[in-house]
Order: structure tokens, then C-alpha cells, then sequence
């Protein structure tokens, strides 16, 4: 999924980290109720990042470039397991969501391969 380049992924394993994580946040508006943030990790396994938990979630990502002057550049994303609320709201409301946030994370951890991927709490 990540294409780093080996220097840099030598300088990581020099400082003990390992892993790369993407994570990804999806919000709602401040004034929308009954929708909790979905905390997602698009890489290989969950985890806990800065005491917040991201559950493993399959992801899509389609870049477009735009083909036109006029146009602006568009792109997609596509989540397979997010939450039902988000569901409802994603396949209901699909273009209606100005305001919403997505918020994309890259995060250089070290975890111990071995381990479960099962979320504490």
C-alpha cells in the first residue's frame, strides 16, 4: 500500500519503529446529532493512537485528475465496515455532506506483529 523509499525506511528501524499506520477520522458537524466520530485504521491491524482506538476498516481510494481548466480536481473514498449510523447517513445523504470531515493520519509506530488485533475496552 505505501511505496516509502528504503533510507527513510532504514532511519525508521534505526529509531525502533516498524509499522506505518494510515488512519482515518470521520466526523460530523458539531450541530449533528447521533453520529459519534468513526476512528478507522486503513492499513493492516487496529490501534490504540494517543489513547483513541481505530478499528481495522477496509478503504478504497480513487484520485481523479482534472481533465479540464475549468474543472477542479475531484477524488473518492470508500469505506467497507463503517459504523450503521454512518452507513445510513453515507447511502441516504451521500451528497449532501458539507460539513462533514474526513481526516487522514500517517503514523510511524512500533508494534509487536504477534499481538491480536483486538481493541482494548
Amino acid at each position: 500500500m505505501l511505496d516509502l523509499e528504503i533510507p527513510f525506511l532504514q532511519r525508521l528501524g534505526d529509531t525502533g519503529i516498524d509499522d506505518v499506520f494510515v488512519l482515518a477520522e470521520l466526523s460530523a458537524p458539531p450541530n449533528v446529532e447521533g453520529i459519534a466520530t468513526e476512528h478507522m485504521s486503513l492499513t493492516w491491524r487496529s490501534i490504540n493512537w494517543g489513547g483513541q482506538d481505530y478499528a481495522l476498516t477496509s478503504a478504497s481510494f480513487d484520485t481523479k485528475r482534472d481533465t479540464l481548466d475549468s474543472e477542479p480536481p475531484t477524488n473518492s473514498i470508500g469505506f467497507s465496515n463503517v459504523g450503521a449510523d454512518w452507513y445510513v447517513k453515507i447511502n441516504r445523504d451521500g451528497l449532501d455532506l458539507n460539513g462533514y470531515r474526513l481526516t487522514m493520519r500517517m503514523v510511524f509506530a512500533s508494534v509487536n506483529p504477534t499481538d491480536p488485533d483486538v481493541l482494548a475496552g
